[in-house]
């Protein structure tokens, strides 16, 4: 083969070179991305986990009936079940608090 079919053909391996490099790189990211989603995905279940372990026990502490009534009328219409559960959660301490105020007469 002569110099310029070698020169032709080491130029063309370096391109396809740096262009699967480059599509590795692509590749790289979009694995960082969603495993940044996974984290995030991990997080919100870790904090529903939790928020619904709070209305467990505050439908343990107030009876089975709580859980009927006031699950489903807390927080906004089309909240997440997780958020909703927390609304609960917080809807049941703001009432506990207010019933604590009530039968000590303030």
């Amino acid at each position: 083969m002569s110099d310029i079919h070698q020169d032709v053909e080491r130029i063309l391996l370096t391109r396809e070179v740096e262009d699967a490099r480059a599509q590795l790189r692509g590749e790289r990211a979009h694995i960082e991305s969603l495993e940044g989603l996974l984290v995030e995905e991990r997080r919100a279940r870790l904090a529903a986990e939790a928020a619904l372990e709070g209305a467990v026990e505050l439908a343990e502490e107030r009876g089975a009936g709580w859980a009927l009534t006031e699950l489903p009328h807390a927080g906004r219409p089309g909240m997440l079940p997780e958020d909703r559960a927390r609304a609960a959660v917080q809807l049941g301490r703001q009432r506990r608090e207010l019933e604590r105020r009530a039968r000590e007469g303030r």
